[in-house]
């Protein structure tokens, strides 16, 4: 899995934008099971505030299924929150974040499916002018995902070079 580096700085901002400054309204997506949350919800569930983006919600719901052994499809647990924890033998976060100190932490991805739904026009005439505009929404943010992608990979490459004293 290609890991996207970014500063905290840079993740904060992209937060606030897509969600507003109230972090509990923060949403990440958790990489096994996909469930959404919102800070809010793992502060509801007793989790400690660190956890919020790091390991799924469901380690703190009593019942919730587990991360790696599905349960069959008929069962209650096959939806909701899983049990995954973000720290463990199978590091799936796909998100690296770069601390004040140069440290990284690796995070779940923010939830963005409703960036589409807020520049859809709700008056487009057909469901294939919806379609449509939804694929040019999805496709410009593709490229900012890919812009981010290559900044990461540029500020990684000049501190590499400032490190052999190139720069």
């Amino acid at each position: 899995m290609d890991d996207l580096a970014i500063t905290i700085a840079e993740w904060r901002a992209k937060a606030v934008r897509l969600f507003g400054a109230d972090p509990l309204q923060w949403r990440f997506v958790c990489p096994v099971c996909n469930h959404i949350a919102k800070v809010q919800d793992w502060k509801d569930a007793g989790a400690p505030s660190e956890c919020a983006g790091f390991s799924c919600v469901g380690r703190w719901i009593p019942g919730s299924r587990p991360a790696f052994h599905g349960e069959p499809a008929q069962s209650s647990k096959s939806t909701g929150p899983c049990n995954y924890a973000g720290g463990g033998l199978f590091r799936l976060n796909p998100i690296k974040v770069i601390l004040e100190d140069g440290k990284t932490i690796d995070v779940f991805a923010f939830d963005e499916s409703e960036w589409t739904e807020l520049f859809v026009e709700p008056d487009t005439r057909t469901d294939a002018d919806r379609a449509a505009e939804a694929r040019y929404w999805d496709r410009l943010r593709d490229i900012d995902r890919a812009a981010d992608t290559q900044i990461a990979e540029i500020k990684a490459e000049a501190a590499l070079l400032n490190d052999e004293g190139k720069l």
